[in-house]
């Protein structure tokens, strides 16, 4: 997801990156597509005026003709599949882009379903960035084995857990000997042994 440059619509990889475009979703969803902006408004909509995915997956079935079929499969799809949220209702937004079967192609669904993915991804970096990764650095020093062939050039203290006195000089000399030298562009960490583990 790192490698995901929202803002630009980019995947980047060292030297190498591509464009996210609507058509490649189109290709790749199979969404039909117009040029029609779909603007989302979110209204305050009290729990009591929302509808459950259960109850439109009910009202799906509950469809004998096709464009009420139609209707409420578009809106199942993108409240469970295409742009689905967290949330066990349907997102009734998309009710005007909905009401007339005919125009549904005429809407930018793949636009629209490029938006939505990039900002869950976007969410998801932000969210990412915003954890306390501290804790991780330090069970990741604990575990890691410097006993032999570094002991004459860094002395860590065994004494006690090595997560009660781990500091920064430990860190930058663990980055400077964990590190994989073969891909030079992205640096990855690993390549020492862990420690032991006593029972």
């Amino acid at each position: 997801m790192g490698q995901v440059v929202t803002d630009l619509s980019q995947f980047k990889h060292i030297l190498k990156s591509f464009k996210f475009t609507r058509y490649m979703v189109q290709q790749i969803i199979g969404i039909p597509s117009g040029e029609i902006p779909i603007i989302l408004h979110s209204g305050g909509v009290k729990i009591s005026d929302k509808l459950s995915i259960r109850d439109a997956v009910r009202n799906l079935l509950d469809q004998h003709d096709d464009e009420s079929f139609i209707k409420w499969f578009m809106l199942v799809a993108l409240s469970t599949i295409i742009c689905p949220s967290t949330q066990n209702f349907v997102n009734i937004n998309y009710l005007p882009y909905l009401l007339d079967v005919s125009q549904i192609n005429t809407f930018d669904w793949s636009t629209h379903v490029l938006n939505y993915i990039l900002s869950e991804v976007k969410k998801y970096q932000g969210f990412i960035s915003s954890k306390d990764d501290g804790k991780i650095y330090i069970a990741y020093m604990d575990f890691i084995d410097f006993s032999h062939e570094y002991a004459n050039h860094h002395n860590f203290c065994y004494d006690v857990p090595r997560i009660c006195n781990v500091r920064s000089e430990d860190f930058l000399f663990a980055a400077n000997v964990d590190r994989n030298l073969s891909n030079p562009g992205r640096p990855s960490y690993g390549i020492l042994e862990p420690r032991g583990f006593v029972s």
